[in-house]
């Protein structure tokens, strides 16, 4: 059985210019933009099978937790991205929902 997840391009992740893209208004939103599209390749080659298993992609969680996404609206003197700008942080999460919207959706 073919799936929605089957036919997407994932190659379409890496695309910096979308029409109609939003893009971060603070220092700390584009860090963070740019965190997550770091991570957004191996997101995306995870979508699939956990698409397909019905499972959650843990994998993908741990990178976003390793690459500190998780922290990104803790102040920076807490160990955070302190990224205070909502706009920025739907940024980021409009761009990990390329990769893989499950996680997006888990993420936020």
């Amino acid at each position: 059985m073919t799936t929605f997840t089957d036919t997407v391009d994932r190659a379409a992740v890496a695309m910096p210019d979308l029409p109609g893209q939003l893009d971060a208004v603070t220092e700390q939103g584009r860090h963070l933009v740019a965190v997550v599209q770091q991570c957004a390749p191996a997101i995306a080659a995870r979508a699939a099978d956990a698409d397909r298993d019905g499972a959650f992609p843990r994998g993908s969680l741990d990178d976003l937790r390793a690459a500190g996404v998780l922290r990104a609206p803790i102040p920076e003197e807490l160990g955070g991205l302190g990224v205070r700008s909502v706009p920025d942080l739907v940024v980021a999460a409009s761009r990990l929902a390329r990769a893989d919207a499950s996680v997006a959706i888990g993420v936020n």
